[in-house]
């Protein structure tokens, strides 16, 4: 109820517990011309690669979609330089005295040259987790498309991002899949922020149902950062520009 007061209530529904996104309203809201233009891109990926090579299929994909102003690769460990700007959680994994990347986007803020700007940036990263197993492990590939823009931009290329999901989907013959209003439980276990989190609308998962955990597996996401990081990397005076990052597990889609 909160939700629906809050946002555009043809827009959402309720659906075992989740606050999903109208998956049609996101489909129609894209041309025909740019939905044809995704298909054909998404015809490259082949779900029978291995992750190293789905990984190359989905850069290739996207670059040939969007407009991508670099591509970055991420390290194993984060500098302390970094560390410094965006903290730290309890989520990260610390050997030798460094800290392991949690984060493949994390490796782009202090490399961007160019805003209005996308990017991608891919990295092998690492979490603790309560428990783990085939889809939540101690470490991953992620993939990333990290864009600053305006909010009406961001939003356009969320949409098509998420249709880009839904064409790989479909392709593999996967239509057990929801849209669905997130937070990030690692970044905070502060029960108010997780909540702001979902409500403002600042992170987007589209889930798989699992039938051998009984439960919806994230594939991919969409994190709305707002200011947040453009401040602390002082990236750009423009108060219209704020920046978001599209995110994939490589080894979740693969599986």
């Amino acid at each position: 109820r909160i939700a629906e007061r809050i946002w555009n209530s043809n827009a959402i529904n309720m659906k075992d517990g989740y606050i999903c996104y109208d998956f049609d309203l996101i489909k129609n809201s894209i041309s025909e011309a740019r939905k044809q233009q995704i298909f054909s891109a998404v015809d490259s990926v082949d779900s029978q690669l291995s992750n190293r090579d789905i990984l190359q299929a989905i850069k290739e994909a996207v670059n040939s979609i969007f407009s991508i102003d670099d591509i970055f690769f991420g390290d194993d460990y984060i500098d302390y330089e970094i560390i410094n700007k965006i903290g730290i959680n309890n989520k990260m994994l610390y050997q030798n005295n460094r800290y392991h990347t949690y984060a493949a986007c994390h490796h782009c803020y202090g490399k961007v040259k160019k805003i209005p700007g996308k990017y991608i940036v891919s990295a092998h990263c690492y979490r603790i987790e309560n428990e783990y197993n085939e889809y939540r492990k101690k470490d991953f590939d992620m993939f990333e498309i990290v864009s600053f823009d305006t909010d009406e931009n961001l939003a356009i290329l969320g949409w098509e991002l998420i249709f880009m999901i839904y064409s790989i989907l479909e392709k593999s013959n996967i239509i057990d899949f929801q849209i669905i209003a997130a937070n990030d439980s690692f970044m905070t276990e502060d029960k108010e922020k997780l909540l702001y989190q979902m409500l403002s609308k600042s992170k987007i998962e589209i889930v798989v149902y699992s039938e051998k955990y009984k439960k919806n597996i994230a594939v991919a996401s969409i994190n709305f950062h707002r200011k947040n990081f453009i401040s602390k990397f002082e990236l750009t005076d423009d108060v219209s520009i704020n920046s978001m990052c599209f995110g994939i597990g490589i080894n979740r889609l693969k599986n």
